[in-house]
């Protein structure tokens, strides 16, 4: 039986970015490439609907390998697996159900003329914690590391992202990357921004994460900044969007 797919991160219906969110009733304009996120308007915003994902039940029968790639560390390599319940790193597995948290982010290291790309991603299953970490250079090895974010994107943050979503519905407040969530704004430092002002989001230049920008115009002002080296923080600029959406009275894109 296939249906309209719950909100999530799904493959960007107009192909400029691998994934978009899917807020669940329309495409919204956070985009991931290489599994680093961004904010792309565009044909979501401004040009109307477009076709929904889909969901069958009949996914869910058989095991589906995604991703397998050996990756290098150091004077080594390990193998890095994914199929449609968990992600494996050498002989460890982590069940995306299990999952309550990740971070992932790419680092640059120069050495004389020589430089290679550093990829990291965490994950959080309660207390206990497991890092992916490889380097190297060139499409093979990036192209694994945007798949495997994808993957989480798809089967774990989704997930993390409607739990968050449906506490808040319940009047509980909710923790992500040191800001404080209720059904009436955000809280960081004693300092409130309510979801009836606008938001938006700036990429930091030399660091993986976002300013969180209140308002517009000569009045704005960076009200957070968030790092995606924290647990979920990666997961901050479509949750907050979302609660604009679900709280917000005034906001519209």
């Amino acid at each position: 039986m296939a249906g309209t797919a719950p909100a999530g991160w799904h493959p960007d219906p107009w192909g400029r970015h691998e994934v978009r969110y899917w807020d669940g009733t329309r495409w919204t304009e956070h985009v991931s490439d290489g599994g680093i996120a961004s904010v792309d308007g565009g044909t979501a915003t401004t040009g109307g609907a477009y076709h929904s994902p889909t969901w069958t039940a009949a996914a869910d029968a058989t095991r589906h390998v995604l991703l397998d790639e050996r990756l290098p560390i150091g004077v080594g390599a390990k193998r890095l697996v994914a199929d449609d319940r968990g992600i494996s790193w050498g002989r460890h597995s982590v069940p995306y159900s299990q999952i309550t948290a990740m971070a992932y982010w790419v680092t640059t290291v120069v050495a004389v003329v020589v430089y290679n790309h550093g990829y990291r991603i965490d994950l959080w299953e309660g207390k206990e914690h497991t890092t992916i970490t490889f380097s190297g250079w060139g499409e093979r090895i990036r192209g694994a590391y945007s798949k495997a974010v994808d993957i989480l994107l798809h089967y774990s943050g989704t997930r993390i992202c409607n739990d968050l979503l449906s506490a808040l519905d319940a009047d509980q407040s909710v923790e992500i990357a040191g800001l404080t969530l209720t059904r009436a704004g955000i809280t960081r430092k004693k300092q409130f921004h309510s979801w009836d002002v606008p938001l938006s989001f700036q990429k930091m230049a030399d660091f993986p994460g976002v300013y969180v920008v209140d308002g517009v115009g000569p009045k704005a002002k960076v009200i957070a900044q968030v790092s995606f080296m924290r647990p979920n923080g990666p997961l901050v600029p479509p949750l907050l969007e979302a609660c604009q959406r679900r709280y917000g009275s005034s906001w519209t894109l």
